[in-house]
């Protein structure tokens, strides 16, 4: 370790005047250095890659005496993290990872040759998290860690024994079979995971990109899978299209806007699967996908707060309004979609209308909407808990009993032939009316 007034050299990887990766910790004081100091700051979701030759300019504070001429032959790309203790304690100190790519070398080439020089001891979580930086700034001025921490995250874990291959047919190859066994047995990914640093990230490349393949998301989706290869799965699939912005995803012929942009959208990937698991056709998904959006906006509902008996009254009420809803039965498709009342408890308030799409009387197609958009859809069923395998995190499981409630209800008013709206049966239904259903103090009675 080698030390200067303001910065320390942490520790490089490659040789000096080819491909190189550096790690560099900037403080006033020196440090004891952790010995996963590394993987710390890669995996940092607030660190931001910028283009190498914005580095002097950006960073001069950082980098005294620093050798600009050295860049000229290089492209590259360099991420920069602060850490504040405040309140804390510690001291105040600066991350900077650089990338040196030769002129006319791609990112990819680079890693193998410093993954050959270094004889494979380099972080995987570090070359991947650089690769896929650099793809994203094919695309982009900036790339954020946070944007692809998914894969960083599970390059990063420990796997259960040393497999190694070497050749991308291999790498599909063994994607595949572990797609194939997360999605049968819920396995973990960490059973799979190569050993080699650049092959664990084109490994998990390829898992994300057979996640998106209609014919694997059926399987996936007809499968009983385990929540943690849900997970898991999810963390690399939706950060995959960043990675390939010009990929387009369409379920039951209808394209789905995707935004990218992860602090306001669902998760596009656990919502298409979601959509697969119960064989959605073109017409309710255009009715719940309608055109001129632009984007799936995100929702967290959580539990309404009401009295403890309150959800316990809510699940006999939903009872007593499907037994009703059993003498008269409507085998039909229809769509419609109703204004709520205004006086569902919060955060129910925040769905301003719902959109329910009839799927020959076994059950809705339900889709949420809210003041800035159109949310999550799901396949509900009168009959059957309201699970969401692919998409529980919008809804806890008490905001569910309050919402059956409230579907069952609708569903009874639909089946039986007392309903105060009309059903609209439409081939094409991509602007269907809003209508009201219900009271303000309806809701009031009920809920007190």
């Amino acid at each position: 370790m080698r030390k200067n007034k303001r910065y320390t050299y942490i520790k490089g990887f490659g040789e000096i005047h080819g491909p190189r990766i550096e790690v560099v910790l900037i403080s006033k004081e020196s440090h004891a250095i952790a010995e996963d100091f590394i993987s710390d700051a890669i995996g940092d979701p607030k660190m931001v890659f910028r283009p190498l030759s914005r580095l002097v300019d950006e960073a001069p504070d950082l980098l005294p005496g620093f050798d600009a001429d050295h860049l000229s032959t290089f492209t590259g790309i360099w991420g920069r993290v602060d850490e504040d203790p405040g309140k804390g304690g510690g001291i105040p100190s600066s991350v900077l990872i650089i990338f040196y790519i030769p002129q006319g070398m791609t990112a990819l080439a680079a890693l193998e040759d410093i993954e050959q020089y270094e004889s494979g001891n380099v972080s995987p979580d570090l070359v991947t998290g650089l690769l896929l930086a650099a793809q994203l700034m094919e695309h982009a001025d900036t790339a954020c860690t946070g944007t692809i921490f998914g894969f960083i995250h599970l390059a990063s874990l420990k796997p259960a024994s040393g497999i190694s291959w070497f050749t991308d047919e291999d790498i599909d190859f063994k994607a595949r079979f572990a797609l194939t066994w997360m999605g049968l047995l819920g396995d973990s990914i960490e059973n799979h995971l190569p050993k080699p640093a650049l092959d664990r990230a084109k490994f998990l490349l390829v898992l994300a990109e057979l996640c998106w393949r209609p014919e694997t998301r059926r399987e996936i989706a007809a499968e009983s899978i385990h929540r943690k290869a849900i997970l898991q799965l999810a963390m690399i699939a939706t950060p995959w299209l960043f990675l390939n912005p010009d990929y387009e995803i369409q379920v039951a012929g209808v394209r789905i806007p995707f935004q990218r942009d992860l602090s306001r959208e669902m998760d596009p990937w656990r919502q298409v699967l979601e959509w697969e698991a119960h064989n959605i056709n073109e017409s309710p998904m255009r009715f719940l996908i309608p055109e001129k959006i632009q984007a799936i906006e995100r929702i967290i509902l959580e539990p309404p707060r009401l009295h403890p008996d309150m959800f316990l009254i809510a699940e006999d009420l939903g009872n007593y309004c499907l037994g009703d809803a059993h003498k008269e039965h409507r085998s039909q498709y229809f769509s419609i979609r109703i204004q709520l009342p205004v006086s569902l408890p919060a955060p129910l308030d925040q769905i301003t209308a719902i959109r329910l799409s009839c799927k020959s009387g076994t059950g809705l197609w339900v889709g949420l909407d809210t003041a800035t958009g159109t949310s999550i859809s799901f396949f509900w069923s009168p009959v059957e808990d309201l699970r969401l395998t692919w998409i529980p995190a919008s809804l806890p499981p008490r905001t569910r009993t309050v919402l059956s409630f409230v579907l069952l209800a609708l569903w009874r008013d639909l089946m039986v032939g007392d309903h105060s709206f009309p059903v609209l049966e439409q081939d094409d239904p991509s602007d269907v009316p809003l209508q009201s259903w219900g009271q303000a103090e309806d809701i009031q009675k009920i809920m007190s």
